[in-house]
Parts: C-alpha cells; structure tokens; sequence
C-alpha cells in the first residue's frame, strides 16, 4: 500500500483566544447579485425537491409560535412549524400576535426580461432572499429591515431596497422572505419594480409558486437484481435473499435485452407534482407487477398494474391489467413504489409511466419524480468471507459479506473500475475497511464498517466515479492519520460523491480524525465532488480533528451541502485551502468539551491560498473548551466567503438535530 497521508492542521492558535467576528452589515452598499460559479446547480439539485415551471398563484408560509426575541435568527427554522398555509401574495397577515416568527418561501417568475428591484418592509424584522436559479443553496440575502417599519414602509432603511438584479422572462427562481415579530404590530411584505419601472406592491401570486421541501427527491430509484434465476413469474424472484446486485437508476425503467434469467425490483418513493388523479401503466417482458402505497409506508403497498404475459417495450395497451384505475394523491406527498419483474429467456424490459391530472404523460416516470428505498440490512445477510484483495478487475459486484481484515483492509482494489460493492459487512481491522488505490467508476453503497481504521480510504484515482453512498460507519479506530468515515486523498475527475452516509464515533470506542476529509481532491466545475446529506455524531479527542475538511493541502470544486454535525470533535466544518470550495445549508452542533473549539472555520494552511469561497445558510451552535460559543472564524488573511455574513451564528439548535439512533445496519 503506498503511503497515506493527511496534513497536521494548525489552527489551535485561536483555541481561547480568537472570538467570532461580529456579523456587519452594509446598509447602503447591497452588492448586485451575480450567478455563483462555485456552485453545479445540476449537481447540488440531485438533492432537491423539483417542481414543475408552473405559476400555481400561492407561495408557502410556515409559523413558529411561542418565540421570543426580535430578530430572524430567533426562528428555529430546523424544527417543524407550529403551522403552514398557502398565499396569494408575497405578503404576511397584519397585527397577526405576537412572539412568532414566520417564513415564506417557493419560487418567483419574471414576467419580463430585465433589471428588478426588491423592496421588504416588516417589523420586528424582516429579511429578503433570492437565489439566481431554483436552488435554495443559491440564496443570497438582497435586503433587510434594520429594525420595525410599518406596513408597506419601503423608504425608513436604505436595507430595505436591494441591487437591480437581471432575470430572464418565463424562469424560476427560489424566494424566501424571513420575519420575527416580538410584541406590538406585525406586518411583512415585499414589492418589486419591473424592467418598464412598474412598481407591483405587493408581489402578486400570478408570479408565485410554493416551495417543496428539499432532501426527498432525488432524481434516482434503487434497483436490486437476482441473478440465475429460473421461470417467468415474479413469485420466482427471492426477495427474501440478498440480490446479486444493486445499483441506482434515473428512471422508473430497467435495462432493455440486458440478459436472461434474472428478477429485479425498483423501489423508492414518488412524488406527484400536483393533486389530483393519476393513472399508472407497466410494460415487461417476461411479467411484471406495479405496487402502490397509500402513503410512504411499504406494507401499505398493493398492485395496481401488471402484465399477465410479456410486451414489447413500452407496449401499453397489450392487456388491461397493464393501466392502473384512476388513484388519487396529493401534491408532493411521499408514496412508496414498487415494481417487480421477472425475465426468463429471449428479450427483456420493464417500463412504467403515468399519466397526471392534466392529461400531460410521462414516459417513462422521470427521477425526478422519485427517491430510492434505503434497506435496512440484517446480519443474515451476509456470509462470512475471505479478505478480497484485487488487481486491474473490473465490471463485477461484491455484494452480501462478512470481512473481518485483521491486520489489512478489509477489500482492496487497485487498478481496478466498474465495481459495485454493495450491502457487506467490514470490520475488525488495524487497516481501513476498504482502500482504493487508481481505480476509477467504483460504486460503494449500504455498507456497514465498524471498528477500522478508516471506513473507505482512496488514493489516486483521477478518473473520477468514486461514489460512496448510503453507508453507515460506526467508531473509526484511527490512529492519526487514519480515523476518517471518508477520505479522498488526490482523488479527481467527474462524477464523485460523498453522500447519504451515517456515521458515529463512541467516545471511548473509537479515535477518529476528521469525519469526512477531502485532501489535494478536485472535481470539475460542471462535476464538483458532492458531500451531501451526511449525518455525522461523534468525534474527538484528537486536538486536530473534527467534522468535514475541505481543501485540506489545496483542491477545488468541492461542494458540502445539507451535512447535520453533531459533536464531531475540535472543529465542525472547515475550508483550508483551494479554489471554489464551498459549504452551504449545514447544520452543526457542538457542545463544550476538553478538546473542542470552533464551529465552522476559514483559514489557508501551509499556504494553499483560498480562492471563490462560499460559505452560506449554515446554521452553526458550538462551544468550545472554555464553555464560549465559538461557532466561527474567518481568518483575516483570507478573502470573506460568498454568503459569510447571511450564516445563523448562534443558531438555536442542540443534539436533537440527529436521532437518538442512527445506525440501522448491523
């Protein structure tokens, strides 16, 4: 195994005496918004909800009740609301009470193209975001209420107005308005003025859409596959065994004369766009059979189509039984699906498509629509097995073992790619669970690690494909350098991804360094490596570790959005170097202990210079050794990120951000 390696960070200088900044605020000088280059919003968007271009006249409004406190950082925005509902303006209930806050959010249409500009009047205080595409991570704060207005009171701040923005006619973008209302009156609102100089006040719900909450659709479904299997019926197919493979797929659609006697199953959750009635249609070769649930709850589920014999692809009027009655379902509320299908020999296909209550059909059902089935995996799954180590192998899955590594990884590839390695058990090593070593197109998902050195470790491999997804990782044994859930050391290329995992550090049973550590790596700025949706718990007592690296001895386009970090050890989240880094829409929690520091920090270390930054919408509450609520540093030396001063400092958060149990594999 070549050498490993991982730089020593030296930041411990501001341990008790570095305070973070004080956020300041510009009351005149709101610069003009500009597209954010450091941000794949094809990318980052695999992770958000999607709705269609479609003006519905109402925007989201959720309320928190019972809040004190006057300003939006009072809002605990992480926590369900009190209650929601639908607007037909981009304007709040006047003298609705007191102590509550509230938010609007969905998304804004121009009617024209041209410069806009944005007016917020509120009391107690109000805030105004806008992003320059249908990305929430994109937000950026435009304006402001330095404190109350009355109603409709555009001109007592300068804060209030913001840049002429440009926006393109007929395109979506992401609003949201934030308001903390104290005691006395209340209001909020937001007009606009048009290309022409037509002033709209209040923004109208012509222009409006509502918001679908993020972190459900995916873009992708799980497909499991048993092979070698005989007969041309899905009650052939052994569901109760582990499948010789899994993978994730775009579409609600298998492979076309793939090969024969094989089974699979596509399952996850669907998402109709809006209410209403929809009619679903399969098609297979051999059989297939189409289920439904009348919520997200799989035991629910029931057939709603199927094939009695096989069809072309995507022949759907071959057999009745093939469309589905009319079903009812709601706007963006999850339901679980299933669709099994059985080939035997000859030519094969499965295929499922809808059609939605305006007629409009879709062929087949796009990922967009959907997310997949995450398993919960039993011990009976796997068999015990021998270390596998392999040497230039490709186009195989490793799927359904037990590894005990002993003194080396648990699996090792070098030179290898096209591998899946999938639903194993890897534990007990003084070495990592697995080690890649220039591979390229590696798939790693619904592993389970426990007590390694590192759970996945990859070394040079520049060719991108490196995903490591849905994983759970429980006490990483370290010692320095090792004790990652992940690390990617010169790791480049396209297509590389850090998401979904879970894992979690006992402290006392287990040594970890950084959680996640992203070490001289790059992605491309059409393919940023993804770190997204993470669930971390647990770290230290190392005086250099902690949550999520980026950049560490230098790196580029590399995006961390939507990690929840609690405890994770000296430092929650942190850039050190490189070019186009960006964490945006975390949440992270520390509390005080012997070894922790700051919350989320900015510094270049051994003089890899930070360059096109984005720090924003995080929310951060951390305390470090002295009991100080130490949530952030910027270093003076470094440039202030996009999106530094719009972050929730102090956010009102605590250990409940992460289930009580996070480990589901065993």
């Amino acid at each position: 195994m070549s050498p490993k390696h991982l730089c020593w960070h030296y930041y411990t200088f501001f341990l008790l005496v570095i305070a973070p900044l004080p956020i300041l605020f510009s009351c005149n000088k709101d610069p003009l918004i500009k597209p954010d280059s450091s941000i794949s919003t094809n990318a980052v968007m695999a992770n958000l909800a999607t709705t269609s271009n479609v003006r519905t006249g109402s925007i989201l409004r959720e309320e928190w009740d019972g809040l004190t406190g006057n300003d939006v950082s009072d809002i605990p925005l992480q926590t369900t609301p009190t209650s929601s509902s639908q607007l037909t303006a981009l304007e709040g209930p006047v003298n609705n009470g007191s102590n509550y806050g509230d938010r609007m959010r969905g998304y804004i249409y121009a009617p024209t193209t041209g410069n806009y500009t944005f007016w917020i009047a509120g009391d107690d205080a109000a805030e105004l975001w806008l992003s320059l595409d249908d990305n929430p991570l994109n937000k950026i704060k435009i304006a402001r209420t330095l404190s109350w207005t009355k109603v409709r009171e555009w001109t007592k701040f300068a804060s209030q107005k913001s840049a002429a923005i440009a926006l393109k006619a007929g395109q979506k973008y992401y609003v949201e308005v934030l308001h903390k209302q104290g005691a006395g009156g209340d209001n909020v609102s937001v007009q606009w003025t048009l290309p022409g100089n037509m002033t709209e006040t209040h923004i109208p719900g012509s222009m409006l859409s509502p918001y679908v909450a993020p972190a459900t659709i995916t873009g992708t479904i799980l497909r499991e596959e048993w092979d070698n299997i005989t007969g041309n019926d899905v009650i052939d197919i052994p569901l109760h065994a582990a499948p010789t493979s899994t993978s994730q797929i775009k579409t609600l659609e298998g492979p076309i004369n793939y090969k024969s006697n094989y089974g699979d199953r596509m399952r996850g959750y669907i998402y109709p766009p809006t209410s209403g009635n929809y009619t679903f249609y399969i098609a297979g070769d051999d059989a297939g059979q189409l289920l439904l649930s009348t919520d997200d709850n799989p035991a629910n589920k029931k057939i709603i189509a199927s094939t009695l014999s096989w069809t072309n692809f995507k022949e759907w009027t071959k057999l009745a039984s093939q469309k589905s009655a009319l079903i009812a379902l709601q706007a963006n509320h999850k339901y679980y699906i299933e669709v099994l299908h059985k080939q035997g020999g000859g030519g094969d296909n499965v295929s499922v498509q809808w059609t939605l209550p305006n007629n409009i059909t879709e062929t087949p059902i796009p990922g967009h629509r959907l997310s997949p089935f995450l398993p919960t995996l039993a011990t009976s799954v796997y068999k015990p097995s021998k270390i596998i180590n392999l040497t230039g192998a490709h186009d195989i899955t490793i799927s359904g073992e037990s590894i005990i590594g002993g003194s080396v990884p648990a699996i090792t590839l070098t030179n290898c790619y096209n591998i899946h390695i999938t639903q194993n058990k890897l534990y007990n090593s003084t070495d990592v669970g697995i080690y890649l070593y220039q591979c390229k197109n590696i798939t790693i998902d619904y592993n389970y690690f426990n007590n390694v050195s590192s759970g996945v470790y990859a070394e040079k491999t520049t060719s991108g494909g490196i995903v490591v997804n849905y994983n759970q990782f429980l006490n990483m044994a370290g010692p320095f350098p090792r004790g990652q859930f992940v690390q990617f050391n010169t790791v480049s290329g396209a297509g590389n991804s850090i998401s979904n995992n879970k894992g979690e550090n006992i402290f006392g049973q287990s040594y970890p360094e950084d959680a996640i550590s992203l070490y001289q790596s790059s992605g491309t700025a059409a393919s940023p490596i993804i770190i997204n949706g993470n669930w971390i718990r647990g770290g230290g007592p190392s005086s250099s570790g902690g949550g999520i690296m980026l950049g560490d001895n230098g790196g580029s386009y590399l995006i961390a959005s939507n990690n929840i970090l609690v405890d994770p050890g000296q430092y929650g989240m942190a850039i050190v170097g490189g070019d186009h880094n960006s964490i945006i829409n975390n949440t992270i929690y520390g509390k005080q202990q012997y070894f922790t520091n700051v919350g989320l920090y900015v510094n270049t270390i051994n003089g890899y210079k930070i360059t096109n930054s984005n720090v924003s919408n995080n929310k951060v509450n951390y305390y470090n050794s002295s009991n100080y609520n130490n949530n952030a540093w910027l270093s003076p030396n470094d440039v202030k990120p996009i999106g530094w001063d719009g972050n929730s400092w102090g956010a009102k958060i605590d250990a409940s951000i992460l289930p009580a149990v996070l480990m589901s594999y065993h």
